[in-house]
């Protein structure tokens, strides 16, 4: 069990890999540093959650840079053509994150978030959460676009669709799908 008051860090190494760690090394510092690794919009990159980037990854690892988040970071992060960043922590929070590590925005999501924040076709932002509810967040600054509730929970990652239908499972076994607004198709 963490302690309330131990720091979470979501690191960055320069290539566009992410992780998230509980502390710093001694001696470590950021370093201010773009990294240009592609597009990966969601899970695994794409909507095959293939795992593999078109991009060729650096030789050698080394920290560009790092931001602090609320909590554990359980899903994968999500990076925008642009290079920008999202990612979401256990406690609720979704962070926006400018390609240098800047926080651009954050919300909460008001219930703990165990999957990955997915990018869809047209920009947007996906994310589920534990008390069943999908949303659908601006990315230039973090505002909610839509909600749609009424599931069990959400624990995984939404998978989004070329035509921007949505797809999500519950912790019932529900596989459902929505349009992209938010109704059920």
């Amino acid at each position: 069990m963490t302690s309330p008051t131990r720091r979470r860090l979501f690191t960055a190494v320069a290539g566009g890999a992410a992780l998230a760690t509980g502390a710093l090394a001694p001696g470590l510092l950021p370093l201010a540093a773009l990294a240009d690794g592609g597009q990966w919009p969601q899970f695994h990159g794409d909507e095959r959650h293939a795992g593999a980037a078109a991009a060729a990854g650096p030789r050698l690892l080394a920290l560009a840079w790092y931001a602090p988040v609320a909590g554990d970071v359980d899903g994968s992060p999500v990076i925008a053509a642009d290079g920008s960043v999202y990612v979401a922590s256990v406690d609720g929070s979704i962070y926006g994150l400018a390609p240098d590590g800047g926080q651009r925005w954050s919300i909460s999501a008001g219930a703990s978030v165990l999957g990955s924040v997915a990018l869809g076709p047209t920009g947007r932002l996906y994310v589920g959460d534990a008390r069943g509810r999908l949303r659908e967040i601006v990315p230039a600054d973090g505002t909610i676009a839509w909600t749609t509730s009424g599931f069990s929970a959400i624990r995984g990652t939404p998978a989004i669709a070329p035509d921007g239908a949505i797809y999500f499972g519950t912790d019932t076994g529900e596989l459902v799908s929505l349009d992209s607004t938010g109704k059920e198709r």
